[in-house]
Formats: structure tokens, sequence, C-alpha cells
């Protein structure tokens, strides 16, 4: 680890998705958990969080995350102002491992003004061209230090992991052979899956399937699928996108979810019809998530996760409770101005 002047002690922070910042911090906190990464927080500052990781691990659950800008190894915490910062960017001891290199900065909170980023740019690409004689590559960088600058400080760090430009565009529901309008994002099933702890191999039970959104980013996760509805059209679409993208075991079900004809999964990863954009054949929303959740109870493995979005104010936690399950956290997602859903976790 490069220290700067300050002598900090090692650490790594995320930079979080704008999007939903506790989610996103949630959704790293169990990426790491199903990768074996002792993980502890020593700062919250909405979107950046600073920790302490074993690196390696750190990035592989990073990789697995949908709602993480980046994930960083710290090298010093500066003023906000560009030029207070100066003084203390010409006293910092730093190398560039891999020349060249690329500074980013990232203004959070509306921290700063947009003639701070050029100046960032300049001071800290200055100083590491002077101190090692790196070159500046915007286009193919070896390094990138990424400064996040917010009402707080600044923080500056080398970057270990970003995802590529356009990760999910190749696999957006209208990109898919078989689609629907109740169609969850890859970034919304991904984050699922990643709350209920999906680890490589283990059985994956979605039992409102649909058009096998989260089927899809199981398998490419490494676990191993089965979906089940009660539609046949469904179970069809799903078979369609799970050869998509390469699935050749793929376990498709056509049956009712309030009957599951399985004895035991790792996990349930699902998203229930609620009679909005996906019908539920006449039963009451109610009933749906009530049969869902004690079914689940029965085939759900020990310490084994049941992550399921659902309407606002169903009750969920109330009908998981009398199922046997165990409440762990749960947060609002937009899905449209006027729709919001619950994304809640539970633990067997």
């Amino acid at each position: 680890m490069r220290r700067s002047c300050l002598d900090l002690p090692e650490g790594l922070f995320v930079l979080l998705s704008g999007e939903n910042p506790p989610l996103g911090l949630a959704e790293f906190k169990a990426a790491c958990e199903a990768e074996g990464a002792g993980l502890e927080i020593i700062e919250d500052s909405g979107n950046v969080v600073r920790v302490k990781c074993e690196s390696d691990l750190a990035i592989r659950a990073a990789r697995r995350c949908s709602l993480l800008k980046s994930l960083c190894k710290e090298v010093a915490h500066l003023p906000a102002s560009p030029h207070e910062a100066m003084p203390m960017v010409n006293g910092m001891a730093i190398d560039v491992p891999q020349s060249p290199f690329l500074v980013r900065v990232q203004r959070i909170g509306g921290a700063g003004k947009p003639s701070d980023t050029p100046a960032w740019e300049r001071i800290l690409g200055e100083r590491l061209h002077l101190v090692t004689g790196a070159s500046v590559d915007a286009e193919n960088p070896r390094t990138v230090f990424q400064l996040v600058v917010s009402f707080r400080g600044a923080i500056l760090g080398e970057m270990l992991w970003s995802p590529k430009r356009g990760r999910f565009l190749n696999r957006s529901p209208k990109r898919r052979p078989f689609t629907h309008p109740s169609n969850l994002t890859p970034q919304l099933a991904i984050c699922m899956l990643n709350m209920a702890r999906v680890r490589e191999g283990q059985i994956v039970l979605d039992p409102f399937c649909g058009v096998g959104s989260t089927l899809m980013e199981c398998h490419l996760l490494g676990g191993r699928p089965i979906g089940i509805d009660i539609a046949e059209r469904m179970v069809r679409g799903s078979m369609r996108n799970l050869r998509w993208v390469g699935a050749t075991q793929r376990g498709l079900i056509l049956g009712d979810a309030r009957n599951l004809p399985i004895r035991e999964v790792d996990a349930i990863v699902t998203d229930p019809p609620y009679g909005r954009l996906s019908s539920t054949h006449g039963e009451r929303a109610e009933a749906l998530f009530s049969a869902l959740l004690s079914g689940a109870s029965e085939i759900l493995r020990r310490d084994g996760f049941l992550v399921t979005l659902s309407p606002l104010n169903i009750g969920i936690e109330e009908m998981a409770g009398k199922a046997g399950l165990e409440f762990e956290e749960s947060y609002p997602i937009l899905i449209t101005k006027r729709l919001i859903r619950e994304l809640a976790v539970f633990r067997r």
C-alpha cells in the first residue's frame, strides 16, 4: 500500500451508484459474505463507504455487484478544495505501478465547483508525473486513480475494479429473445441474487420465473437455477432466454408456486405477480405471497435466504414470521414514478 504523508492505515473504499446507496452497500456486504470475505465498515458517507477487507476477495465481491461504481485502495485523504489540498499533494509519497495513468474525479452531493474537476486533474496529474515520470493516457490507462469529492472532504484511491461501460446492455429486456412488460432488469435481478448470498453451484429457485430474468443471471453467476411458472408461454420463453445466455442445464417446470414440487433449495429469489403488469390468475396478491412464504419455509435449507419483491404495505414481514422465516432487511425500490416495490430479505 502506498501511503500519503498522512500515513493512513491500509483500507479500501467503494463508490456506490447514486440510484439507491443503502441497497448498494447492502448488496456489497452480502456479496462479500457470499465470497467468504470479512468486511469491516469504517465510515459510511452515503455514496462513499470506507471499509477494511482483503483486496482479492473484495474485488471478487465487487465484480458480482450491480450497484457499485468502483472499488479503490485508499491513497490519501485531502481537503475538498484543490487549492487547499495543493500543499498536501506536493508532499505525497506515491507511485504509479503501471504507466500510463489517469486521474478521474467524481463530485457527489453537489460538493465543490465544476471548475474544481480540471484543477484536481492538473494538480494530481502533475504531481504523479513529476515524482514517477509516468505519462497520462485518457484512452488506455494502465492505472486509474479515483478522487471522490464530498462535503466531508476528498479521498484519493487507486482503482482496483470498475464495471465496463454498457455492462448490462446486451442482456437488457428489449434484447432478449423473449420479453414481457413485467421483466426484471439484469441489474435488479443480480442485486437480488447477491442479497440471497448465492454461491457457485447452489440451487436457486424462482417459483414465479416469468421470462427467466433471475434464472439467466443466476446461471451467469455460477448457480443452478430452477424456474416454475403457471403459464406455459412463460416457461417456453424462459427456455429460449436461458438458451440465449448459454445455459445447457435448464431446470424449468410448468407448475403452481402454491404447491412446490421440490424438496430442498439453497435460495429462493423471485418477483411474484400482483396484478399490475403480470397476472395473478385470479388469486389475490396477499394469498400468493402467503403461499409463497409457507412453501419456502418447507423447502429452503437451514440458513438459506429468500429474497422477494412485493408491494409496499402488503404485510410481508408478518406473513413471513408466521411461516417461520426470519426478517433480515428491506429496501424500497423505485420502479417508475408511480410504482415503488419493497425488496425484502428473509432467512430460514
